[in-house]
Order: C-alpha cells, then structure tokens, then sequence
C-alpha cells in the first residue's frame, strides 16, 4: 500500500506465537522506504514474535540503476554462484543509500513541479477575484452582495477605460518619434469604434490630452449605452465580463500548457526553464488581460438589445370555445352532444384541450378511440 496507517492489524491464531509468529519475505525493495518499513511493520506489531526478510536479485531496478555494476564484479571475484544468498551489512547501507538518492530525486520533481504550479495559481487567483466580483448571487443573498459590491461595476469599467486609453494612444502616438509620424488616423479609426471621431481633431495635442480624450469618449459611450439599455446594463455588463475573462483564461492555459511543454530548451541556452517559464508565462498574462477588457469594452460599448414584437400566444376567448377531434374520430357520434366550431379545417385535427393529463394508457380525450401514448400522447 502507499498509504500508512490504512491496513489492518494482523492479529496471530493460536499456536502461531510458539511456532514464531508472522514472517515477512519480500522480493524486492521500493524506491521509497517509508512504503518498505509498512511492509516490515506487518511482522512482529504490538509485541507480537516475527521477522521480516528482503531478497533482492541483481537485476532488480534499484541495484541494476544504483549500484548493480559494481556489485556484480565483486561477486564474480568472490566465486559465488548463480542464486547464492549475500547477506553483509554493507548491501543493506548501499541499498537504503540508493533509496535515498531516489526520494531525494522525486522530492526535487515534486518542488520544482509545485513552483511551476505557483506561477499558474497566482495568474487564477488574480483571474478568479475579478470573476467573483461579478457573478450573480443566490436570491437569499441578493441584498447582502448588491449591498457589498455596489460600484464593483462603474470602478471596473473606469479601471479598463484607463487602461485601453493609454494603450490605445501609446499604440500610435509613440513618444520617441516626432510629433508628425504619429499615426493620428489610426488612432482616429480606433477610437471610432466606440464614438465616431475625425482625425483632425486630434492634431497638435500632447500624448497625455490625447489620453484623456480618448478616456472622454469612451466614457460618453457608457452613459449612452446606458441610457439606451436602461435598468438592463447591469446584468448584460456582468456577463459579457463573465464570458469574456473565462473565454480569454481558457484560451491562455491551452498557451501555457504549449509553453511549459518547450520551455525545457532554454536551459541549453543557459536559461533557468522556470525563470524562463515565469518571464513569458507573465508577458502572456498581460497581453491576455489586455485582450480581454479590449474585448469587454468593445462588446459592452457595441450591443444593441432587440426585442422581439412576435404577436401574443395567449388564447382569446373565441379560442377557448373551440372543441377539436381527432381526424379518425366518428364525428357523427358526438355530433349530438357537442358543438364543432365551423372554423375548424376538415382533416386538421389540433390538441384537445385538458384540463389534466391523463395516462398514457388512458383513451385519448381527442375521442379517437386510440390510447393516448398513441396519438397526442406521442
């Protein structure tokens, strides 16, 4: 087993004691001693008589990985034969030393395992507090999360308005190159996806006024949105941001999982893999949270609701009056004590109207004869 503590006590029969009680012959040796003394601990427990005893061949993985080359040359000048037993204390400490070298070396998989795990941990604990921010609560706690997150929205929205208005104008108006290169028309098409706007209203302004002018636009679009979405915007704010952050994290663990799959060359170049893995796997992090209050806004800035204006399904009170048969019912024998409406179609036969549903063997209340699993009931 490799879980201590989960067997059960081996308790001797009568007579065993006296004969010496449980002995323990093992084949071989685990990698691992704490899984080697559970099975030496099942011979002589709470001072019961017995002993335990381990053979291991030469060509067993621990002496064949550890050891094995230079022990079979020494039995070889010793002249032991082919199946001959060597007991020496010596065997035993190489054996326990190899053991050591292996949980040393799994212990090391494990760490460095966990220390590429932390740097994805971390990115879903950021990930995952903007999610909790906006999902919707249960109807009990309705009250207790509108009272606790209240503003969550307006302070997100303003956080990504920021944001996307210095990476916008940081995009085409790079402060090292003059004034006259800046690439004001695609700054203009850019913005002009939230709010309409010329490019040469932006001529002859600074990077910091052309920030806070995209910021004024974007803003102006919210409160039109808004006020063309009414009581609406919140909740379809809350799950745009919602689909939004789960489509783009899915999408970064796929990247992450390629990226931690061929980050292991770097270390020919000289390159720590997992300083490696935490530079690029942060790199694409923030890209993939720009991408996504990109997104966010151009979704939430550019949804329009449409209501559809299909005709009312509710049966007026003409409609309730109406009496449907089956198309093989004999009209002629309820013809004396029901009404057919005239404006039933010959051979149309509708859903007859019931005030319970009857079983499905049950007659059909159609008048058809069949049962009802049979014919509406189908």
């Amino acid at each position: 087993t490799n879980m201590a503590g989960r067997g059960t006590d081996i308790k001797l029969g009568d007579g065993v004691a006296e004969l010496g009680g449980l002995h323990v012959i093992g084949c071989q040796r685990h990698e691992s001693r704490r899984i080697d003394n559970q099975l030496l601990g099942r011979a002589g427990r709470q001072g019961d008589p017995g002993s335990s005893q381990f053979y291991l061949s030469m060509e067993d993985d621990l002496l064949r990985v550890f050891g094995g080359d230079r022990i079979a040359p020494l039995m070889d000048r010793l002249g032991l034969e082919e199946g001959e037993a060597i007991e020496h204390n010596l065997l035993s400490g190489a054996i326990r030393r190899a053991q050591k070298r292996v949980e040393g070396r799994n212990f090391e998989i494990r760490k460095r395992l966990l220390e590429y795990d932390l740097v994805l941990s971390r990115q879903r604990d950021a990930i995952y507090a903007v999610r909790d921010r906006f999902l919707l609560p249960p109807e009990d706690k309705a009250d207790e999360f509108a009272a606790q997150h209240e503003g969550d929205l307006d302070d997100y929205m303003a956080q990504l308005f920021d944001e996307i208005a210095s990476n916008v104008v940081a995009s085409y108006c790079n402060k090292s190159v003059p004034q006259d290169e800046w690439n004001l028309s695609g700054l203009a098409q850019e913005l002009s996806i939230y709010s309409p706007i010329e490019a040469s209203t932006l001529t002859d302004q600074s990077p910091a006024q052309l920030t806070e002018r995209a910021r004024a636009r974007l803003d102006g679009a919210l409160a039109q949105q808004k006020a063309r979405l009414g009581d609406k915007f919140s909740l379809l704010a809350r799950y745009l941001i919602l689909n939004t952050i789960d489509e783009a994290w899915r999408n970064h663990l796929y990247m992450l999982d390629d990226l931690k799959g061929g980050i292991g060359w770097s270390a020919y170049g000289g390159t720590d893999p997992l300083v490696a893995f935490k530079r690029e796997s942060f790199a694409m992090f923030q890209e993939m949270i720009a991408r996504a209050a990109e997104t966010t806004c151009r979704s939430l800035l550019n949804t329009r609701l449409t209501i559809s204006s299909g005709q009312s399904q509710t049966p007026t009170p003409a409609d309730r009056k109406l009496k449907y048969v089956h198309p093989s019912a004999d009209i002629s024998q309820g013809a004396a004590s029901q009404n057919i409406s005239s404006t039933a179609a010959p051979g149309m036969g509708g859903r007859p109207h019931m005030d319970k549903e009857p079983g499905r063997n049950d007659p059909c209340p159609c008048g058809s004869g069949k049962k009802y699993k049979k014919c509406h009931g189908a």
